[in-house]
């Protein structure tokens, strides 16, 4: 498994500013051109980038899932048929919810924030064809940013109790590891991205914090 340290705009928020799936990684328009031709290479997906409403946190702001995306309704119809033209199935939810802090799935289920209805949580479902439940992580209501997952394992926010804990293993049927990343950061949805090739790390991340990530997705 490929694992790349990394600044993203010149921070280690990597999941801020990125989105990644088996298939693709969205980025800000301004990545340069080496970061993007390794991530492609070491992940096995091709890039597309783009703003988000005219912003480049595109991945707080968007749920990718292999070919599919979840993004905001403050998506400007140009970025919605960039989007398109690069092969993606887009669907517009709601108006300036931040899907990718408020959501995280894998193949088998995900796991999506209180702030968000029974509508938009059921419509997720209709269109990733995955299963959701509806539910504060570690206390937090951003579960999107309290968990990274892929087919191989998750990492989560530390401040998750056993219960919670036990909860994520079967639903995601996978095993996982509560760590922090990011020198001490807690969001690990907002340091770290990983599909089942490989990840992006935020540079600041320990050695303590790699080992234990290494371990949660490489199973």
């Amino acid at each position: 498994m490929n694992f790349l340290k990394k600044n993203i705009s010149h921070t280690p928020f990597v999941g801020v500013f990125c989105a990644l799936s088996n298939k693709a990684i969205l980025l800000p328009p301004h990545i340069n051109k080496k970061d993007e031709l390794e991530f492609e290479e070491k992940l096995g997906v091709r890039a597309i980038k783009s703003t988000l409403a005219n912003c480049s946190l595109v991945g707080v702001l968007a749920l990718l899932f292999e070919e599919k995306i979840v993004v905001p309704g403050i998506t400007t119809k140009e970025e919605k048929k960039l989007l398109e033209k690069q092969g993606l199935e887009v669907m517009v939810l709601g108006q300036t919810e931040a899907f990718g802090n408020l959501a995280c799935l894998n193949e088998f289920h995900g796991f999506a924030s209180p702030l968000l209805s029974m509508e938009k949580v059921n419509a997720m479902e209709k269109f990733f064809g995955v299963g959701f439940s509806r539910q504060k992580i570690a206390g937090a209501d951003i579960s999107g940013a309290c968990l990274e997952a892929n087919s191989s394992g998750f990492i989560v926010n530390p401040g998750i109790s056993a219960k919670e804990f036990e909860e994520l293993e079967k639903k995601l049927q996978v095993k996982g590891i509560a760590t922090t990343a990011n020198y001490g950061d807690r969001f690990v949805g907002n340091c770290a991205l990983a599909n089942n090739r490989g990840a992006i790390i935020g540079s600041i991340t320990t050695t303590h914090e790699m080992i234990r990530i290494d371990e949660a997705f490489r199973r």
